[in-house]
């Protein structure tokens, strides 16, 4: 075949080929290598061919010759390695992929590939190499920007992968895969809501999306939107019922919800499906053991301790149980064999909490002070503490004190009584005061009246906060806002209020009585106050002294309040703050009160039981006393949860004298409260 002849038929087959007269243009390629069978550019357009009509091992057979004999043929090695890809050979393909790339550097379809499979293997590092490579010759390239953006948030550089993604983004406002690796990006970052913005509508689009709607449920989760997020995960596993991540999400943000059953039922199921999980099984115990069923927990201890001997949650929980127990040397030595150095930051300083728990029982107080200090400082690593702010909460219990003792406070409190919506929702009570002080114990013991149901620290208050922040109502937000909010604006937050309610309490109200209880609300009396005018508030009181101590050495989830406990001087700090607005709040506000003393209750059950009874106009019943049988099993969401399945006892009053020496320089700060608690005797 001559030269003009062999371009004219190459030229023709081309054309068939573009046009898409497949068989026609196979026939055309095959002829001209009947006359030349090296013909390197046409052996690489007919095995492009093969692979279209997916003849995929003669497509390979094809584009092997055709490498071997024009090696810098990019586009042949291109080819060659998308059917090897194609045909599950990633070793060969990468290698062909690579073979391009050193053929032609420029070649875009081939480092898009290579960094494609190079994450796929795990190599982000290499990847992002690839990608960067390829960006100086294709610089406003949207896909090589989303890949750089993926490889970077496997190598744990969110900010960066942000900033590339968000590149590609203005390139290509509609690129679903950007959007959703800046959705991740931004969850990592912390910039929840953000994420979600661009979440909701690729969720939309594609609600059967298992990836998109676990990335949504990741963000509503870890900002704490536990009933926004369980409807996605619900999705999930409607779509895939065995999806692991997705059963393990819900658990946890049933436990978070304290619905119990479901965080056992969905913990239970995960250990079932993954049967050599140690995971699992720990997991699994961990439930078990807050829910006080110790000998199913130490089954499922040994269980995962079979399958991973080193494991430090079932370890830990192994631990607690054994110290709720009362052998506490052996507590010790189990807790003693975990390396918390190889741990993540967040069971770490689960585990030195523990420790220093287990400490202070063997009354090795100085070392379990530390143990604390070392917990703390490991819990500031986490995000969940990052993320929150300290300082704001200070701010506001200032603004709070400087508005309920400026001189027109009482005329402004005169004005709430006089609007009130008549909306016809009823007013519930609440139980606050500062954290440890009791709270959770009288909320299990009313829980046990027919005529009451207790709430679990559910969200109801601080969500009208956060509705008043959003509205600022006249620019202002909360607090300052409680001085212009009107009639509307309270309708609004009291349907919020009830709505919530309904939503996150795992149990029908019904007609029974509501005790709210949260402790951190007792910042937040004057806001019930205009909004649950006249409601009936019952308050703990403890001695400051112990109140402080146990602050400092309970594992609490991070919030902008518990966050403040990382040292005895801030606790104390923010334990006076709230404690002089709780005076100044007792002093003016239209609710009403009834406080209690947690020692009082710890040595006199009966009698300070039935004071607070008569307080909520209930009648009694001797069974409110045997309540800690009926918790086993029941799963209480703070850290009191071992607590109230013991009667009534006083274990805890006076803990603090083994803390005294670390007590002392902040004594004068607690002194004026001890005083008027009537701790001072």
């Amino acid at each position: 075949m001559k030269e003009a002849e062999y371009h004219a038929a190459a030229s023709a087959a081309f054309n068939l080929h573009r046009a898409g007269r497949l068989d026609a243009a196979e026939a055309g390629y095959r002829a001209i290598l009947e006359a030349r069978p090296d013909a390197a550019e046409i052996l690489q357009l007919l095995g492009t061919l093969l692979g279209q009509s997916e003849r995929l091992n003669d497509a390979r057979d094809t584009l092997l010759r055709a490498t071997a004999l024009a090696p810098e043929n990019a586009d042949a090695q291109y080819n060659l390695a998308e059917c090897l890809f194609r045909l599950g050979d990633v070793s060969a393909a990468t290698h062909a992929y690579r073979a391009a790339l050193a053929a032609h550097p420029a070649h875009t379809e081939a480092a898009i590939g290579l960094s494609g499979l190079l994450m796929e293997a795990g190599d982000a590092s290499s990847a992002a190499d690839v990608a960067r490579a390829a960006l100086t010759h294709a610089f406003d390239h949207p896909l090589l920007l989303t890949q750089l953006g993926a490889a970077l948030l496997d190598m744990d550089r969110p900010a960066e992968a942000r900033d590339h993604l968000e590149r590609a983004l203005r390139l290509a406002p509609d690129h679903v895969l950007a959007k959703r690796n800046l959705a991740s990006a931004l969850i990592e970052l912390e910039a929840f809501e953000q994420a979600l913005e661009i979440l909701r509508p690729l969720v939309n689009a594609k609600p059967r999306s298992v990836e998109l709607l676990q990335l949504a449920a990741l963000a509503l989760s870890a900002s704490g939107q536990y009933t926004r997020a369980k409807p996605a995960v619900e999705r999930i596993l409607e779509i895939e019922p065995e999806n692991i991540v997705a059963i393990n999400m819900l658990s946890d943000i049933a436990s978070r919800m304290g619905d119990g059953d479901l965080a056992l039922e969905q913990t239970r199921r995960a250990a079932e499906l993954t049967p050599d999980s140690a995971h699992a099984a720990a997991r699994l115990a961990h439930i078990l053991e807050r829910m006080s069923k110790l000998e199913e927990a130490s089954d499922w201890i040994d269980r995962a301790l079979d399958l991973e001997p080193a494991n430090a949650l079932a370890r830990v929980t192994a631990a607690r149980i054994a110290r709720r127990s009362g052998d506490t040397g052996s507590a010790l030595a189990l807790l003693e064999q975990i390396d918390t150095a190889a741990e993540s930051d967040w069971l770490a300083a689960n585990i030195l909490f523990e420790r220093g728990q287990t400490e202070e029982a063997l009354e090795r107080h100085d070392a379990a002070f530390a143990t604390f200090e070392a917990a703390h400082a490991t819990r500031a690593k986490t995000y969940e503490a990052r993320r929150r702010d300290a300082e704001s909460h200070a701010a506001t219990q200032q603004a709070l004190l400087d508005i309920f003792k400026a001189k027109d406070v009482r005329q402004m409190i005169a004005a709430w009584a006089t609007d009130v919506p008549a909306d016809g929702l009823a007013t519930p009570s609440f139980l606050v005061g500062y954290p440890r002080s009791g709270t959770t114990l009288v909320e299990r013991l009313l829980d046990a009246h027919e005529g009451v149901t207790a709430t679990p620290e559910l969200p109801m208050v601080n969500a009208m906060r956060n509705a008043l922040d959003a509205a600022a109502p006249g620019g202002v937000a909360y607090p300052q806002s409680l001085a212009r909010i009107g009639t509307e604006e309270i309708r609004k937050m009291r349907a919020l209020y009830w709505g919530l309610l309904h939503d996150t309490h795992i149990e029908e109200v019904g007609d029974r009585q509501v005790v709210d209880k949260h402790p951190l609300n007792l910042d937040h009396l004057g806001l019930i106050a205009r909004t649950f005018t006249g409601a009936k508030v019952l308050v703990a009181l403890r001695d400051p002294r112990d109140v402080c101590v146990s602050c400092f050495t309970t594992d609490f989830f991070p919030n902008n309040v518990t966050i403040r406990f990382h040292s005895l001087a801030e606790t104390a700090r923010a334990y006076a703050a709230t404690m002089r607005l709780w005076m100044r709040y007792r002093d003016i506000l239209p609710l009403e009160f009834h406080t209690y003393r947690y020692e009082d209750l710890a040595r006199n059950p009966r009698e300070e039981l039935g004071r607070i009874v008569d307080f909520f106009g209930l009648d009694w019943h001797d069974a409110l006393l045997e309540s800690a049988d009926r918790n086993v099993g029941h799963y209480v969401t703070t850290p009191s949860y071992t607590g109230v399945t013991e009667r009534v006892n006083t274990r805890a009053v006076g803990r603090w004298r083994g803390y005294a020496g670390q007590l002392e320089p902040v004594i004068p700060l607690l002194e004026p409260f001890i005083e008027a608690f009537g701790y001072d005797e």
